[in-house]
């Protein structure tokens, strides 16, 4: 049996320890933000941020500006709280939060049981995006994924790769992961609705970053991250953009894939992460 209250635990600390230090995520906060406003339709009056946090990755002051309702969903209710209490009081009342919520939406399942084998992923998907929309309410102009598919993926691979190294079980799992939250957002986002992923591709303890200088052509660096296969397994935008186009049900009620932008997010010397968002949009009823 799995304690899986270990994984929360770990998540929780993290957030308290960047908690102080949000000076750290300004360039990533700069560039994630814009690139919500600018890529949002205008009509759109309400957004959830899926992995908010401490909401260190965005400027929750201007997304409260920009729409009437924003909804914060994560693990950590402390974080949660520590975002809401950030806002003036006035703007409070149009703050949700959502908390406790596992966004991989499949922990439950392992509980009792670690699978040895794989299993269908279109099948995981169902079951992750049923556990979840219960808890969320839908119907929002946007949905955003915060460098949330990485830190999804990690907690697979520390409860499946760690009992079974290089198991089949554990990429079945990755991609109904995916699968899962592609649907979800899709789920949660309205018709004409936007869905932007966030995902930091890889970072310096895997690729020299650091010799990206001013003036880099992030996108030709971030084409060569994927030809190369040197990205995260979670966050590789062709596995994405593969399962967008195999998903029966992501290929019936949703469109397009768009890359957003790059940018390269230093948190320290020695720590930088190379961030990648892209986008694809719900159809119209």
């Amino acid at each position: 049996m799995i304690d899986l209250s270990v994984h929360k635990k770990l998540l929780v600390r993290r957030n308290a320890l960047t908690r102080a230090d949000r000076a750290a995520y300004a360039h990533h906060r700069r560039h994630l933000t814009a690139t919500i406003l600018r890529s949002v339709p205008e009509r759109s009056d309400s957004i959830r941020l899926l992995g908010a946090g401490n909401c260190n990755d965005v400027d929750l002051q201007r997304l409260m500006g920009r729409f009437e309702q924003v909804h914060l969903v994560d693990i950590d209710a402390g974080a949660l709280k520590h975002a809401r209490l950030s806002l003036p009081k006035a703007s409070r009342s149009r703050l949700h939060c959502h908390a406790n919520v596992d966004l991989t939406g499949l922990l439950a399942r392992f509980r009792r049981d670690i699978p040895a084998r794989p299993t269908d992923p279109e099948h995981l998907a169902g079951e992750l995006v049923a556990r979840l929309a219960s808890e969320l309410p839908a119907q929002h102009g946007a949905v955003v994924s915060c460098c949330l598919l990485t830190q999804l993926g990690q907690t697979l691979a520390d409860v499946l790769g760690r009992r079974l190294p290089r198991s089949p079980a554990l990429e079945s799992h990755r991609d109904g992961m995916i699968f899962g939250h592609l649907r979800l957002m899709n789920h949660l986002v309205s018709p004409g609705g936007i869905c932007i992923l966030a995902n930091d591709l890889v970072s310096s303890a895997q690729v020299e970053l650091a010799r990206l200088g001013e003036g880099a052509d992030l996108a030709e660096f971030g084409k060569q991250l994927v030809e190369y296969k040197r990205v995260r397994p979670s966050a590789d935008p062709v596995r994405i953009r593969g399962l967008l186009a195999q998903d029966p049900v992501l290929v019936a009620q949703s469109h397009g894939f768009d890359v957003l932008g790059h940018w390269l997010w230093t948190v320290t010397a020695k720590e930088q992460y190379f961030v990648q968002t892209i986008c694809f949009r719900r159809r119209s009823d």
